[in-house]
């Protein structure tokens, strides 16, 4: 509280005592003793947060940046099934058995892919599409089944379509 006070030609100034926000005792015309700026221990502890918070920033890249190439990974892997597909699709309108086994090499299924093996199966089976007073009308089809498979034996992609029938049941 400042307050004046007249007495004469001069006027004094008096300042009463303040208290701080620490609740000490602060004398008006004195400043704190404590010297302004951080201790040791406050800027360790702060040091120690910062390092927990940057270690676990940069766990979450690593295994957000793992999860990115495993899902270009499968994508890969689908184009890579779906590209087979069509080429067993084909030998199948041509009336030739497409199962097999290859393995992918870098010049067609890029780094991602290489060592990666495709198996190509084909499933012989009638569908019955109709019934007459006979009996049942069964289609007889095939269904091509592309799978991508790691070295390691994970499988990465399953693809399945319907296609003509193939062999001695007969086909166009």
């Amino acid at each position: 509280m400042v307050g004046t006070r007249a007495t004469g030609p001069f006027r004094a100034t008096v300042q009463s005592p303040r208290w701080s926000s620490r609740h000490e005792f602060v004398h008006p015309t004195r400043r704190s003793c404590r010297p302004k700026g951080l201790t040791l221990v406050e800027v360790l502890v702060a040091s120690a947060i910062l390092a927990v918070a940057a270690i676990a920033a940069l766990e979450f890249l690593a295994s957000s940046d793992a999860a990115a190439l495993a899902a270009r990974r499968e994508a890969m892997a689908a184009v890579e099934a779906e590209r087979a597909l069509a080429e067993a699709a084909e030998e199948a309108r041509r009336g030739a058995d497409p199962s097999g086994r290859r393995v992918i090499d870098a010049s067609t299924g890029g780094e991602t892919l290489a060592g990666c093996t495709i198996e190509i199966r084909t499933l012989r089976e009638a569908r019955n599409i109709d019934t007459i007073a006979d009996g049942p009308v069964a289609l007889p089809i095939s269904r091509i089944i592309a799978e991508v498979t790691t070295p390691d034996g994970e499988t990465l992609s399953v693809i399945e379509r319907v296609a003509p029938p193939i062999g001695p049941t007969g086909g166009s």
